[in-house]
């Protein structure tokens, strides 16, 4: 009885595992300063958009993150002088937008959340 219920933990387990590892993600892409190439990436697995990048010195490098959790802005990070260390760091979408509206307003319609931190621009 013991290895029955051994062998059903493991293959539960695996089966598990196996569904994971074939989660899929889809990419959308945005072209803010219209030069032919994606200045934006967004990554979306099931529903909700999981995490988002953008290139906003268009250097070809993402600058700024932005992590989501079930669709909802969850935290941002900007290297605002592009040397690849992190320097501003947001917890919640009201700050991060403002940083955005100052700073980056050609990147608002592709990066804006509203305040309670939803967001619905991109539709995959």
């Amino acid at each position: 009885m013991r290895i029955k219920i051994s062998g059903i933990i493991i293959l539960v387990a695996a089966m598990f595992c196996f569904k994971l590892s074939f989660a899929q993600t889809n990419t959308a892409t945005a072209d803010v300063n219209k030069d032919g190439k994606a200045d934006v990436t967004y990554y979306q697995e099931g529903k909700n958009i999981t995490k988002i990048e953008a290139d906003t010195n268009y250097d070809g490098k993402p600058d700024v993150t932005i992590n989501t959790e079930n669709g909802k802005f969850k935290s941002a990070e900007a290297d605002t002088d592009y040397n690849g260390t992190i320097d501003k760091k947001f917890s919640n979408a009201k700050d991060f937008n403002a940083w955005l509206n100052k700073d980056k307003p050609e990147f608002v319609n592709a990066l804006g959340f509203s305040d309670d931190g939803t967001y619905t621009a991109v539709r995959f």
